[in-house]
């Protein structure tokens, strides 16, 4: 049993509070746990068995060093965090974790809530180190968020501009949730006092940048300095051009900037880019250059012009990249990416897939970002190499066949630079192999090849006459099992089309299960799920779009859920029947694990 001391640790909260859940834990194994959870989320995917993760780097100070709270305020004028496992909200006045200026802060608002109760739903308070120059010393203020419904806007807007009188307080906004929002920090905000801009650093002695409401802040400001340390360093003088994607308010890419680095920085959100080149303008900051835009969007037109970068960095929110982004990195022929991820599953998804496309993890840090949370910032750096093996799932004189990663055409496709196929003739100096049947893009599992095209026909033949058998998660709940006969549209006529399923287990509300289709018509098992109003989930044609969202932000999943798990060949002259099998792959497993933990 551990002798470290706990009472450091201690919480008059900890009871009630969802908030540190790991407070009760000594650091070794609060680290040792952090750890855990990027080995773990690394454990399924065969290109990343080799992938050194490092011990986590530890925070200082790891009490009151929140930089950011977000608070939810109850009918009662409680303010804080949701209790463990309900929605009844625990106060949390004395919070550990937050910086003494934020809780100040959210003391002055706890002496005026009763004139907002029934309008105030939540508070979003940023600390900020303002300066007036990168040789200033900072000072402490707070940026503060009211939240509440539209129909109480005015009372939000009385209550707003009696807080902006606290000394501490720079500046106030009200943000009114708009009908339907499903989470607090939804709806637009409108500043009424105070500053909207406030100068902030990233590191004392380096360049400010601006901060303003609802704008994204790492929670530790120790931490987020050592990153930007981390990466720094990782640079050289041959990485003279940078690209970084999700550049939020420029933070990192002022800084970089400074450090005489050629930095392109790209955001979604306008504002926060202009705010970012108003203060390379008054730093006399040259060397930064802003893109509004979807970095997906961005990415594409730059590839499409040539465009090449020395290093990229990306930084997206915890459901990770696009698939569409994955596959365009490659082609800023970049000799350095850096990826900083605050989720290990999404990391480990979009890091394998960043394999098969000739990006390979070289060296992995954790930050401890959130003391005393399980939370945990992984800082991932990739070279660019040969991509990771296809794996082989059979193979003999006439037949090669593979488990299909998904995100890759299984054959040419004008819309992806390589396939499996192609993939395969290079690896397998095998230059006549041909596909006997196509998995979707999104679909992985078994797919299977002739090695020599006068052995198509045959095995094609047996191929018919075997079965396919596919996992899918689907949407709502369905039978035990079922037979499902519509007709299918395909090449302009109408053709009969059967598939059965088998319901496997009951995901939540939702249903994991085997099909297995008669016919192999385009699309059968996606169109004939969708037919009985069961359609896949992250089916992005035939699916439910608000399913396909919510499960992409929660759960991580950026595909069509349908793997080939089993493919059964007949029986021919000379030959036994052949089954063929691949496992659930680990980005599926991780969507289960996920929807299974709630």
């Amino acid at each position: 049993m551990s002798t470290e001391p706990r009472a450091e640790f201690s919480c008059v909260h900890s009871e009630r509070c969802g908030g540190c859940t790991l407070l009760d834990r000594p650091l070794s194994e609060q680290l040792s746990s952090k750890r855990a959870a990027v080995v773990d989320a690394f454990a399924g995917y065969p290109a990343l068995q080799t992938a050194n993760v490092q011990p986590v780097m530890a925070a200082s100070p790891m009490l009151g060093y929140r930089t950011r709270a977000k608070l939810v305020v109850s009918d009662t004028g409680a303010i804080g965090l949701f209790e463990r496992g309900s929605h009844a909200v625990t106060d949390i006045p004395q919070c550990r974790v937050m910086h003494p200026t934020l809780l100040e802060v959210v003391e002055h608002v706890r002496t005026h809530v009763r004139s907002a109760l029934g309008a105030l739903t939540g508070l979003d308070a940023r600390l900020v180190h303002e300066v007036e120059s990168a040789r200033d010393e900072a000072r402490l203020g707070v940026l503060l968020t009211v939240i509440g419904h539209e129909k109480a806007a005015s009372k939000l807007h009385e209550l707003g501009h009696m807080l902006s009188q606290h000394p501490r307080v720079r500046g106030v906004a009200v943000r009114v949730q708009v009908a339907g929002a499903n989470r607090l920090l939804e709806g637009p905000i409108t500043p009424i006092a105070g500053e909207s801009l406030v100068r902030d650093q990233l590191r004392s002695g380096g360049p400010f940048h601006y901060a303003t409401f609802g704008s994204f802040v790492q929670a530790h400001a120790g931490q987020a300095a050592a990153i930007a340390g981390f990466v720094g360093e990782r640079l050289t003088l041959e990485h003279t051009r940078v690209l970084e994607l999700f550049a939020g308010s420029g933070a990192l890419a002022l800084d970089l900037s400074a450090r005489g680095f050629a930095v392109c920085a790209v955001e979604t959100y306008a504002p926060a880019l202009a705010s970012a080149e108003q203060a390379a303008r008054e730093q006399g900051i040259s060397t930064l250059h802003c893109r509004a835009g979807e970095a997906e969007d961005v990415v594409r037109e730059l590839a499409a012009r040539g465009e090449r970068f020395d290093a990229v960095i990306v930084n997206p929110p915890r459901r990770g990249l696009s698939s569409g982004l994955r596959a365009l990195l490659p082609r800023l022929h970049a000799r350095l990416v850096v990826y900083v991820s605050c989720d290990p599953e999404t990391l480990a998804r979009d890091l394998s897939d960043l394999a098969q496309r000739g990006l390979r993890a070289r060296e992995t840090q954790p930050f401890d970002m959130i003391p005393l949370s399980a939370g945990v910032e992984t800082v991932v750096v990739l070279d660019p190499g040969p991509a990771f093996p296809i794996p082989v799932l059979y193979e003999d004189a006439e037949l090669l066949v593979v488990d299909k990663p998904p995100h890759l055409p299984t054959t040419p496709h004008e819309a992806h630079e390589v396939s499996v196929l192609e993939r395969l003739q290079k690896e397998h100096a095998l230059p006549e192999l041909t596909a006997l049947h196509r998995l979707d893009v999104g679909t992985s599992g078994v797919c299977i090849f002739a090695k020599q095209r006068g052995a198509v026909q045959r095995l094609s033949e047996r191929l018919r006459e075997g079965e396919k058998h596919y996992l899918a998660l689907v949407r709502g709940a369905v039978n035990a099992k079922g037979i499902v006969r519509v007709a299918l549209r395909e090449q302009g006529k109408t053709r009969p089309a059967v598939s059965r399923y088998t319901r496997v287990s009951r995901e939540g509300s939702h249903s994991l299960v085997r099909v297995r289709p008669e016919q192999g018509r385009t699309h059968q098992v996606r169109k004939h799920m969708a037919a009985i109003r069961h359609p896949l989930l992250g089916d992005a044609r035939y699916g439910d779009g608000p399913s396909n969202r919510y499960f992409e932000h929660r759960h991580g999943l950026d595909r069509t859920f349908l793997h080939a798990s089993r493919v059964l060949l007949a029986a021919a002259e000379g030959s036994a029947p052949l089954q063929l099998e691949a496992p659930l792959p680990a980005d599926l497993t991780a969507v289960l694990d996920s929807l299974r933990r709630g």
